[in-house]
C-alpha cells in the first residue's frame, strides 16, 4: 500500500511541476486563447518569430542576461574565494561577516532606491555596467557567506604547509586551494549565477528599463498585455536554470 501511496505522490508532484511549463509552452504558440476555453483556437510559430525581431529582441535579451549572470558569477565566485580566506585569519572575522548579511536585510528594490544616487553620479545607471555593478553588491557577499564556513583547519594548515615548502601566494592557489575546492567552487558559480539571472529589482531599477535582460522583459509583456511573448520570455528565462539543475546532478555533484 505505501509504494502505491508513494508512487501517486510522486505523479502529482510530477503533475505539479510540468503544468506550468506545459501552459507556457501552449500559450506561447498559440494565436488566441480567452477564458472558458480549455484549448486556443489554432497555433502560430510568430511569437518565437518575432522574438528574433528587433522589436521584441527577446533572443537579445537572453544573451544579454546569460553575458551578465556568467560574468557576476565569476567575478563574484573569484573575488568571495580570495576575501573569504582572508577573512578566515582575520580576527575580525564575525564582524567582518557580518557586514555580508546586510544587503540581504533589505528587498532588492529598497537596496536600488538606496544606493541608486551612487550610480547616477558614476554615470552607470540606466548601463549594462551600473547592472552588473548592482548584481555583484548581492552576488559577492552571498558567496562570501557560502565560503565563510569552508575554511576548516585542514585546509588552512595545508595551505600554511605549501607556504612552508616555498610555495608562492599564487602557486598555492593554482596547485593546493583551487584543486581541493573545486566543489564548493562550482556550488558558489551556480549560486551566484542564479542570483544574477534572476534579480528584477536591481536590474529595473538601475537599468531603469534601458537593459533588456529576461526579467524586465517578462514583466514588461505583462504589463503590455501580450502573455504570448511573455510566455516566450518566461521558457527562455527558465531554461538555462534548469539545464544547469541537470549538469549540477549529472556531473558537477560529483565534485563535491
Amino acid at each position: 500500500m505505501k509504494p502505491a501511496i508513494g508512487k501517486i505522490l510522486w505523479v502529482l508532484l510530477a503533475t505539479l511541476f510540468v503544468l506550468p511549463a506545459a501552459y507556457l509552452l501552449l500559450l506561447s504558440f498559440s494565436s488566441s486563447w480567452h477564458f472558458p476555453m480549455l484549448f486556443p483556437d489554432a497555433l502560430t510559430s510568430k511569437w518565437w518569430a518575432w522574438s528574433f525581431a528587433s522589436r521584441y529582441a527577446v533572443i537579445g535579451g537572453m544573451g544579454l542576461s546569460l553575458a551578465i549572470a556568467a560574468g557576476v558569477s565569476l567575478i563574484s565566485t573569484l573575488a568571495a574565494f580570495l576575501s573569504s580566506r582572508w577573512m578566515a585569519l582575520s580576527r575580525h572575522r564575525n564582524g567582518l561577516l557580518l557586514l555580508a548579511y546586510f544587503p540581504f536585510v533589505l528587498s532588492p528594490v529598497v537596496l536600488a532606491a538606496a544606493i541608486y544616487i551612487f550610480f547616477v553620479r558614476l554615470g552607470w545607471n540606466g548601463s549594462v555596467a551600473g547592472v552588473i555593478f548592482a548584481h555583484f553588491l548581492i552576488a559577492y557577499p552571498y558567496a562570501v557567506i557560502l565560503f565563510s564556513g569552508y575554511w576548516n583547519e585542514r585546509l588552512l594548515t595545508m595551505d600554511a604547509l605549501a607556504a612552508t615548502l616555498g610555495a608562492g601566494s599564487f602557486q598555492r592557489y593554482r596547485r593546493v586551494l583551487f584543486p581541493l575546492s573545486r566543489g564548493v567552487l562550482a556550488l558558489a558559480l551556480f549560486q551566484t549565477f542564479l542570483i544574477s539571472w534572476f534579480e528584477y529589482g536591481l536590474s529595473s531599477y538601475i537599468g531603469m528599463g534601458r537593459v533588456p535582460v529576461l526579467t524586465v522583459q517578462v514583466y514588461r509583456y505583462i504589463s503590455e498585455a501580450n502573455p504570448h511573448m511573455a510566455a516566450v520570455a518566461s521558457l527562455l528565462l527558465v531554461f538555462p536554470p534548469l539545464l544547469m539543475l541537470w549538469v549540477n546532478k549529472r556531473f558537477l555533484i560529483r565534485l563535491i
